[in-house]
């Protein structure tokens, strides 16, 4: 319960952080959260109901448990962001504090002082806990000027909701002295600063969890109950009761958040690259835009008017950042088009290029079918014919060796042929899965040029046979790039697989200008621009860099959502 006793050419890291392995039995953290989460409801109706015999110690108790679960949480999850969540108990904590110094000097003093220490422990714990949820929402989600927009137009909607609620009244208060004027202004500045902050988890770009729910349910809580709260001291109607129960569900679900194992991957940007607003938040920008002219209505219904200064500046605020929003959103759909219009141009001649490439196989085919099995056959067939004769003859010895020639020619074209089925679909690949399949590529791929290549492989489990056959042939296409273009004398293939599957082949051989390359498959770059094909088709990222005389070094990542859903499919079936 609060009181003022008055009126995110080098390489980008995807993760801002890399955290530690979970310590063992950190899966009981989902039942834990829930649990926590539920325990909320008959902990607010015991609470609101006044069935406790001392509702003072068990609201403490309320709070120092969701701080102590956070705590809990980040000792066994051991999230990157582990600092973030420290500052986010500790805000939680010092609410607990306040509410402990407030209560002992209301008992030694029979009224609490105001202002009181109490009042500087909690005016406190809004910035720190507004930096520990900043810091949680990750850095690359806070490069979006969108996202930056939308979050200031819904705080400063709130911003005027606070001021003409709370916060002028204090202004106009004779009875208040400066300092206490300011300190009762801090309070309700503290909660524009839980809206703003709110306001930012909703509108960023940070995958959702269930963590993040629970974060929201938390903070949201607290701003309304704080609202709620505060307007009830102002007409003297506040009591012990249900308004707290507020309070009591923003301290236990943060503990739900960070028990639930989700808690490390809060801040992670989603893997989409379209910008999309959904329609709940074009209807939330809406309502926020129209807030200063309902202001205006309500003033005319309270005995007291509108400071028309404040509304005036807020509601001008309010306009310009919604034309430029709008602005962005005009700009956005005009770069996607030309975006659009540039793919489906790149597209247009790789489909060309593959087509042609797909002849030119075919062709190649044919041509090592003729040179190859079909001349062997046929000359074969003739040791055959020969042995025949020799048959008539009686001639064991030269029977014995006609068919010994006929025997082995068959056995090298029995090879000849499984080594061309290979390179068109590996059985491996479908038996034994990628690890086989690869180490069969790789090993076929040292003896056929003479380029020693290294197998580094670290996959956790099987993948889906979609996403496994995009990796091998991902694989497969490097280093037929590698073989014709590259000169290299050593080559790597490495894929490994934690939160998300990641594939990386390097080589030390000639490389080439990036700059200058054109990699679309209109100049003859058609294993490059397959490579990008193909794994834009899974939903994954691809990044190729190379340097003249430095080698080159192609990586490929697969989502991590997707993968989770691949894998899921595969094993239900």
């Amino acid at each position: 319960m609060h009181t003022n006793g008055s009126l995110e050419g080098s390489r980008v890291e995807l993760r801002s952080g890399t955290p530690r392995e979970p310590r063992r039995g950190s899966s009981w953290g989902r039942n834990a959260s829930i649990a926590l989460a539920l325990t909320s409801l008959p902990a607010i109706a015991l609470y609101s109901n006044g069935w406790l015999l001392d509702q003072a110690s068990f609201y403490q108790l309320c709070g120092l448990t969701g701080s102590v679960a956070i705590l809990v949480g980040v000792w066994i999850h051991r999230p990157a962001r582990s600092l973030a969540w420290c500052l986010v108990a500790l805000g939680n904590l010092m609410f607990v504090v306040g509410d402990i110094v407030y209560a002992a000097n209301a008992d030694a003093n029979g009224v609490a002082p105001f202002p009181c220490v109490a009042d500087a422990v909690y005016i406190a714990a809004y910035p720190m806990l507004a930096a520990g949820l900043l810091a949680l929402s990750g850095r690359r989600a806070r490069r979006s000027i969108g996202d930056l927009i939308d979050a200031g137009i819904i705080s400063i909607s709130a911003g005027l909701v606070v001021w003409v609620f709370l916060m002028e009244p204090y202004t106009t208060d004779s009875t208040l002295t400066t300092f206490q004027r300011i300190v009762s202004l801090a309070y309700p500045m503290g909660d524009i600063i839980l809206a703003a902050t709110l306001s930012w988890l909703v509108v960023s770009k940070a995958q959702k969890n269930a963590s993040l729910n629970w974060l929201l349910v938390s903070v949201g809580a607290l701003f309304v109950a704080d609202v709620i709260y505060e307007m009830r001291l102002l007409d003297g109607s506040y009591t012990l009761g249900w308004t707290d129960g507020g309070f009591i569900l923003s301290y236990l679900a943060v503990g739900a958040a960070a028990l639930h194992p989700s808690m490390r991957t809060i801040g992670r940007k989603t893997t989409t690259s379209v910008s999309t607003i959904s329609r709940g938040r074009l209807v939330l920008l809406a309502l926020a835009s129209i807030l200063g002219p309902a202001l205006v209505a309500v003033s005319a219904t309270r005995d007291r008017g509108i400071d028309l200064w404040v509304l005036a500046g807020g509601t001008l605020a309010l306009f310009l950042l919604t034309f430029l929003r709008m602005a962005g959103l005009v700009r956005s759909v005009e770069r996607n088009a030309s975006h659009l219009k540039a793919l489906e141009e790149t597209r247009s001649h790789l489909m060309e290029a593959v087509h042609e490439a797909g002849e030119k196989e075919r062709t190649s085919l044919a041509l090592d079918l003729h040179d190859g099995p079909i001349q062997h056959l046929t000359a074969l067939s003739f040791e055959l014919e020969m042995a025949s004769l020799s048959v008539a003859t009686g001639d064991a010895a030269e029977i014995d060796s006609k068919f010994k020639v006929v025997e082995d020619g068959l056995a090298a074209e029995i090879d000849s042929l499984r080594l061309l089925m290979t390179s068109l679909r590996p059985p491996a690949l479908d038996e034994r899965g990628l690890e086989q399949a690869l180490s069969d590529l790789v090993d076929a791929f040292s003896i056929r040029t003479e380029i020693e290549c290294r197998l580094d492989l670290h996959l956790a489990s099987r993948l889906s046979a979609e996403f496994e056959t995009v990796l091998f042939r991902i694989a497969q296409e490097a280093l037929t790039n590698v073989a014709k273009h590259s000169s290299a004398k050593h080559a790597t293939v490495s894929c490994w697989s934690e939160r998300e599957v990641r594939m990386e082949i390097t080589d030390d051989g000639v490389g080439f200008d990036p700059l200058t390359t054109d990699m679309t498959g209109r100049n003859g770059h058609l294993g490059l621009a397959s490579i990008k094909e193909r794994i834009g088709y899974s939903e994954g990222t691809s990044s190729i860099e190379s340097k003249v005389g430095k080698g080159t070094w192609v990586s490929v990542t697969l989502a991590p959502e997707r993968i989770a859903d691949a894998e899921a499919t595969r094993i239900a079936s």
